[in-house]
């Protein structure tokens, strides 16, 4: 979240009864990172330099994200993107997550379930619970 409409501050905005929960689980890999990876051929007639890649062109791409790059007249790679690096819960990557904290009132991150299942365990729906009571508690 960023300040309000027109705000021209980059510190983010929060509510001042913000609490935040994330999962935290070493177990559930998520993209930290997004890195993209070809694997160069042995015998490559072509000098790769940075301008080069910058003019290369998408041949293709596949379904699973896959790409396909022209790189100069004589090379061809193709690029996929590198696996999970950070644990979280599959969605969200911890540094994600956590990047809040310093922002609200208090910050939660449990582990053992994936982002989609985060309020099927008993204790997740009750700590939502109790933080929505403290929150109504605390108005005015």
């Amino acid at each position: 979240m960023t300040g309000g409409a027109g705000s021209s501050s980059s510190k983010p905005y929060y509510h001042p009864h913000t609490y935040v929960f994330y999962g935290a689980d070493k177990e559930l890999k998520a993209f930290g990172q997004i890195r993209w990876v070809a694997r160069e051929p042995s015998i490559n007639p072509t000098a790769l330099s940075p301008s080069l890649i910058r003019a290369a062109t998408l041949v293709s791409a596949t379904r699973n994200g896959d790409r396909e790059v022209r790189v100069g007249r004589d090379l061809q790679l193709r690029f996929f993107v590198w696996p999970e690096d950070a644990h979280g819960d599959e969605t969200v990557p911890v540094q994600s997550g956590a990047g809040s904290s310093p922002h609200v009132r208090q910050t939660f991150a449990p582990a053992g379930f994936r982002h989609q299942q985060s309020l099927e365990p008993e204790a997740m729906r009750l700590l939502v619970r109790h933080l929505i009571v403290k929150i109504v508690q605390e108005i005015k």
